[in-house]
């Protein structure tokens, strides 16, 4: 389906890509299978969520980690301010264990520390 199938980067009604689909599922494995083939890790849909956001609200450490080492940028923001690094999302619902791969993460700087 993804050799032949439609672009990596159509878009539903709300701007959500294959990609932000996948991650807001849970489906590791279709985000594995994604990724490689050069999806858009920092597209955002109309709220301005991006892949990293969205496993991120949703305490999905594989995936937070996943999104990370292939690069996904921990700069962007939703419409409401809402930015990875600030990990707002990850604090609310509590998944720590989220926050914690992010901060583990060689792409985390000084402005990442609680």
């Amino acid at each position: 389906m993804l050799a032949k199938g439609p672009k990596l980067e159509a878009r539903t009604a709300r701007g959500d890509t294959a990609l932000l689909l996948a991650v807001n599922a849970g489906a590791v494995e279709i985000v594995d299978k994604l990724l490689p083939r050069r999806a858009d890790k920092d597209i955002q849909n109309e709220f301005g969520d991006t892949a990293l956001i969205i496993a991120s609200r949703n305490g999905n450490a594989a995936l937070v980690q996943r999104l990370l080492k292939a690069g996904a940028s921990t700069r962007c923001a939703t419409r409401t301010a809402q930015a990875p690094r600030t990990l707002p999302g990850t604090r609310l619902f509590g998944h720590f264990r989220a926050a914690q791969e992010r901060l583990r993460s060689p792409l985390a700087t000084r402005h990442f520390r609680t």
